[in-house]
């Protein structure tokens, strides 16, 4: 998949595909369905699938002080593209220039770098100043600029209507179960592997320090079971989110102890996918206490890998 940033980079080799349009942060289960779409249509028809997001929230143009935390990182968002067969993403930056674009605009534009032939989108998508342009505008306009329009139906999960608004509020409230059901995976944290203070490695269990963005929604403190991905080799995990308050350490902090692994992880790239809650965090009163409870951990995160190695990993 080739990913372009740069709308003078685009060529001609992109012009009268299948384009997907909407933020899709998250990459949830409605957003599959309209970007499956477009890779379906590009397949049957013999053209480039494509997928037009912004690198950023247009709400962190708009309405700053109400843009959200994004949900995963860019570089696994692209990770799920790939995997779902898209041929390239396309992500330029949303500007204030984007954000003063009146709708018909917008599509004259995209009639000029694109050039789609067939454009996918979900219920809620809007384009243009103000949103003014909707999906139902889409369908509309599009004979006018030389692209057919299908919006997808929504995805429902218990009578609820799946949105990335609502994965947010799970997560949050640690209700993990219920975020990777929307997702249709699991929730995930993506960086390079820094420096610690070496107390895992002290007390037995060795951890993999990642920083935690301010800028994403963060699960609750607390331990859960994790996958991790290392250089393409799948592992289990448990992993902390907190601020070792046994150790009188306040600054939150993400730490994961792999299984089965040994080797210095310093300075790669690792995939967390976080599968279950194995409990809150808490103050232990004594070292050995809390090595006890980690061990009780770790055989858990072991149970729940095996039991879900099968399932998707990015």
């Amino acid at each position: 998949m080739e990913v372009i940033s740069d709308w003078k980079k685009l060529s001609e080799k992109w012009k009268h595909g299948a384009c997907a349009l909407g933020t899709f942060d998250g990459i949830h289960r409605g957003h599959q369905t309209v970007i499956s779409r477009a890779v379906e249509y590009a397949k049957e028809h013999g053209v480039p699938s494509v997928v037009f997001t912004f690198s950023n929230h247009p709400r962190s143009v708009v309405s700053p002080d109400k843009a959200p935390l994004f949900i995963e990182d860019a570089e696994v968002r692209r990770m799920h593209m790939k995997r779902m067969g898209v041929d390239m993403l396309f992500e330029p930056l949303f500007t204030e220039e984007t954000a003063a674009m009146e709708y018909k605009d917008f599509l004259k534009l995209l009639k000029e770098t694109l050039a789609p032939s067939f454009v996918a989108v979900g219920p809620n998508y809007t384009f243009g100043r103000m949103g003014a342009g909707s999906a139902d505008t889409l369908k509309a306009e599009g004979e006018n600029f030389g692209f057919t329009a299908e919006i997808c139906s929504p995805v429902f999960e218990n009578d609820e209507m799946i949105s990335s608004t609502g994965i947010r509020r799970f997560i949050r409230l640690g209700k993990l179960d219920e975020a990777n059901k929307w997702l249709g995976h699991p929730v995930t944290a993506y960086g390079e592997v820094m420096h610690g203070d070496a107390r895992g490695r002290l007390l037995g269990f060795p951890t993999a320090n990642l920083e935690l963005s301010d800028k994403a929604v963060s699960l609750p403190k607390g331990v859960y079971a994790v996958r991790v991905t290392i250089d393409g080799e799948v592992y289990g995990g448990a992993a902390n989110i907190g601020s070792n308050p046994t150790f009188g350490i306040m600054e939150p902090r993400l730490e994961v102890h792999v299984l089965d692994f040994s080797g210095n992880l310093y300075g790669k790239k690792i995939l967390v996918e976080f599968l279950k809650l194995l409990r809150r965090e808490e103050k232990f009163p004594s070292i050995q206490a809390l090595i006890a409870q980690m061990e009780k951990d770790k055989a858990k995160a072991e149970e729940i890998f095996r039991l879900q190695a099968d399932s998707l990993v990015l």
